[in-house]
């Protein structure tokens, strides 16, 4: 056996780990672009299975100890593989019963393996277990659609902020109109990432509390409002989005604001992020919250340079710092805000200031599912989100799963017989 290959098969899949988890959020890679990387990934961890139990024992379970990025998880995604492990005995071993908290590496390999059984598994490991591990077991076995009944009404009124959370996602990811008293119950607590997750299922659930509380969160103008920021643009009218404009005249919740407006496909709002192409701190997400409405492509002409380079370098340490966090956000092209105003000054009369848009076109559930499909994976899980909560969560896509799995979800979402009346009406 060539452990010389074999080690190269665990360095390069560690590595292509880490770039697939960068760029499901990258502006400029689409589902396709993803989807091939995947690939890669996939036959660097198919050598490693065909290595059999040796490569496991030799190099798959002491790389699970190691802190390198990547490099847990890869091997964690050969150790479920259904040719090394067939009763998922691993399962237990990384859950033992004294375990009391799941292991980082194993959350999101848990949240994207697909394997038959391992609903099963997790939901044996929901007994006996300290709350921690049960909760996040709850939400991954949300997320593969099983609904929890009982088990969830022990979480949602725990004292323990974490579970409750988890609790409300797993109902989000398999909405259960059973639960619609405690998630209402929920909107009113003072932990606002309770609250805010809280109101999200709630407008799965179609609850008009949770979006009078989404409203209030908005109209208070508060810095951790920024995800009922985010709902109004996606469910709000033409007029209650207007409470967008006002936050967007606030410095301090201009960023995520922009964010938000950039999926109200509001013209109005489009309109009103051209002052902001030209502010050092915000011109790329305002560009970036004006295409998404309108249409225009930052290229050629539309498209300013980069910053000027600063006079004086900067310290070592705070240069690595800068090139090593990369953000998605660095990644946006910069706006020439005369030409793109030029623009608008054109093409303004071509849109209807009552109606949304998606690029340019108006939103409709095909449009909504091409962007899926084909848009930037940077702006797929609002997107996803908005696809939720229009069915009632009926339609989902895993935005942070493989494209695989992703794509079978996108072409079920086709086939469903959802009128655009039924998916695009505001809630007020």
């Amino acid at each position: 056996m060539r452990w010389d290959i074999l080690e190269r098969h665990l360095s390069e899949a560690a590595f292509l780990w880490t770039q697939w988890e960068r760029v499901l959020h990258a502006p400029h890679y689409t589902l396709e672009d993803v989807a091939e990387l995947e690939e890669r990934l996939r036959a660097h961890l198919d050598g490693l299975v065909l290595g059999g139990p040796p490569v496991a024992d030799r190099l798959l379970w002491p790389a699970m100890e190691e802190a390198e990025p990547g490099l847990a998880q890869a091997a964690a995604l050969c150790l479920l593989h259904e040719e090394l492990d067939p009763h998922l005995d691993c399962v237990e071993h990384w859950l033992p019963t004294e375990q009391v908290s799941l292991p980082e590496p194993l959350r999101r390999i848990l949240e994207v393996v697909e394997r038959p059984g391992l609903p099963e598994r997790l939901h044996l490991g929901l007994d006996a277990r300290p709350l921690p591990i049960r909760a996040e077991l709850a939400r991954l076995l949300g997320l593969r659609r099983v609904r929890l009944g009982e088990f969830l009404e022990g979480l949602l009124t725990s004292s323990d902020e974490d579970a409750r959370v988890a609790a409300l996602q797993a109902i989000e990811s398999a909405p259960d109109p059973a639960f619609a008293s405690g998630v209402q119950r929920s909107l009113n607590t003072a932990s606002t990432k309770v609250r805010d997750a809280a109101i999200t299922t709630g407008l799965v659930l179609g609850l008009h509390a949770a979006w009078d509380q989404c409203l209030r969160q908005v109209r208070s103008h508060a810095p951790e409002g920024a995800r009922c920021r985010l709902l109004l643009a996606l469910c709000g009218s033409a007029d209650s989005t207007l409470l967008l404009r006002e936050a967007l005249e606030k410095p301090e919740l201009r960023r995520d604001t922009l964010w938000a407006v950039g999926f109200s496909g509001r013209p109005a709002l489009a309109e009103a992020c051209l002052p902001l192409l030209r502010s050092e701190a915000c011109a790329a997400l305002a560009g970036e919250a004006f295409c998404a409405i309108t249409g225009l492509v930052l290229e050629g002409r539309f498209r300013a340079g980069p910053p000027p380079e600063p006079e004086e370098p900067l310290p070592l340490e705070e240069d690595l710092a800068t090139s090593v966090e990369l953000t998605a956000e660095s990644e946006l092209p910069l706006p020439a805000a005369d030409a793109v105003e030029a623009w608008w000054a054109s093409a303004r009369k071509n849109f209807d200031f009552q109606a949304r848009y998606l690029r340019g076109q108006r939103l409709t559930p095909t449009s909504l599912l091409d962007a899926l499909e084909h848009g930037p994976m940077r702006r797929r899980p609002v997107q996803s989100l908005e696809l939720a909560i229009r069915s009632q969560g009926e339609l989902s896509v895993q935005v942070s799963g493989f494209t695989r799995m992703q794509r079978r979800q996108l072409q079920a979402a086709r086939q469903c017989r959802l009128t655009a009346s039924k998916l695009f009406a505001a809630m007020g």
